[in-house]
């Protein structure tokens, strides 16, 4: 194994090389509240900043959590909904105040959320389909733990495999396709990948009940996410043996490493967590990264058990030219396009525009040239070995309809196209008004 000079010091080259969008990775994981969420710690001023304003606001959510089945119970319909007007206009007063904005759509949708008038609405809508308020809350409670379920079990788990594959493959390639991150959407693993990382989720939390276990087990399964990253077709259990088996030995020497960030957290906390947003959080990630792929090249030494389930060697060197030339250029050989160039009035016109209007054979010949060009420029740099090539994923992916290859968005329309167009955005904007104005008024 390296030392921890060395993989931090390849952990920051690697971070140099891609720091823009390592940072932006890391800064989104911060905000869905996968990883990094106490580097947003700016928001644990605001008590400190306006307590006053905080009492108030809380004071009114718990008058109405108190009271809202009561007024609902004791009055008729009509007192119980001018209570709750007046009550709802009293806390976007105050939440209008917090956020310091009065004015715009978003500042009134976080108002109306921040206020409780949006739960509210909801319970009442319920209650005049269900016939009581009890009832109503209770559906109205299971309504939003499903949503959060479905968003914790989908996006926020699995996000920390998303990033650590993207922060692996920046250790090779000078160049890394964001379009990456869906990668298990691309080979059907999304759902299979969550379900691991579920299992690990639970196996941490039984395990936390003990006195230390909880503690030992966090680097027991710490390489999980890097190996679901490396092949999400491991199951989860599969996976967790075999993050036991190479961290066997090891657990001591990765919590050293952990705690040689200590002087960083103390950085962090003495400025608001701005200094892991712009650098410490992807810093350790990338470290990290660094540590998985040495301790995974010791497990293939010492050969332990599945160690050959991590078999994507593309991820850790490049290919060779003969191989990508064979994968890429010779299947698209018979590939060609003429650059466009508009020759007269009316193909700029066209070309500006975005308006079909030429013969349908020009048109169709126009199209194929666009969707080659793109289909060309698209695997250019997995081609060249600039960025990893996904054709030698160890999972192939399953053949696309050819229409569906790529999506050609710079391509003409015709006129009726354009009024449909049209129109379809009118009802967007129809909908995006009628739920501003139930937000706003409730009904």
């Amino acid at each position: 194994m390296k030392s921890r000079k060395e993989l931090k010091n390849k952990g920051l080259k690697v971070l140099k090389k891609h720091y823009i969008i390592f940072i932006l990775l890391c800064l989104i994981a911060a905000f869905l509240g996968s990883e990094f969420s106490n580097s947003i710690s700016i928001t644990k001023l605001e008590k400190e900043l306006v307590p006053k304003s905080n009492q108030v606001v809380n004071k009114v959510k718990d008058d109405v959590s108190n009271k809202v089945v009561d007024t609902v119970d004791k009055n008729t319909s009509i007192d119980a909904g001018k209570k709750i007007d007046r009550i709802n206009k009293e806390k976007k007063k105050i939440a209008n105040k917090i956020l310091d904005n009065k004015r715009g759509v978003f500042a009134a949708v976080a108002n109306t959320i921040d206020s409780g008038s949006l739960y509210l609405t909801l319970v009442f809508a319920l209650k005049s389909m269900v016939g009581t308020s009890q009832i109503s809350i209770i559906i109205s409670i299971i309504i939003s733990l499903f949503i959060f379920g479905f968003y914790w079990f989908f996006f926020v788990n699995i996000y920390k495999v998303l990033l650590r594959r993207m922060f692996l493959e920046g250790r090779v390639y000078d160049k890394i396709n964001i379009k990456d991150l869906l990668f298990l959407v691309r080979v059907k693993k999304w759902f299979k990948a969550t379900r691991s990382m579920a299992r690990v989720v639970l196996y941490e939390f039984l395990w936390g009940f003990t006195i230390i276990g909880g503690f030992i087990k966090r680097y027991s399964y710490f390489l999980v996410p890097y190996i679901i990253a490396e092949n999400p077709d491991i199951d989860g259990k599969t996976a967790i043996k075999l993050s036991r088996s190479m961290m066997y030995g090891h657990k001591m020497e990765c919590f050293i490493l952990e705690l040689s960030f200590i002087g960083w957290n103390i950085l962090g906390v003495l400025t608001l967590g701005i200094s892991n947003l712009v650098f410490a959080d992807a810093y350790k990630v990338s470290v990290f990264s660094e540590y998985y792929t040495n301790l995974r090249g010791i497990s293939k030494d010492k050969n332990i058990k599945n160690i050959e389930l991590l078999s994507d060697k593309y991820l850790y060197e490049k290919a060779d030219e003969n191989i990508l030339n064979d994968t890429y250029y010779k299947s698209l050989s018979n590939i060609t396009y003429k650059k466009y160039k508009p020759k007269n009035i009316k193909e700029k016109i066209e070309d500006i525009f975005g308006i079909n209007l030429s013969s349908k054979e020009k048109e169709e010949e126009y199209e194929k040239n666009r969707i080659n060009e793109l289909l060309i420029k698209n695997i250019d740099c997995e081609a060249k070995g600039k960025s990893y090539p996904n054709k030698l994923y160890i999972i192939k992916e399953k053949e696309k309809r050819p229409r569906f290859e790529v999506v050609n968005y710079l391509r003409h329309y015709s006129i009726p196209t354009l009024i449909l167009v049209f129109f379809s955005f009118s009802l967007v904007g129809w909908l995006w008004e009628v739920f501003l104005h139930l937000i706003n008024d409730g009904v």
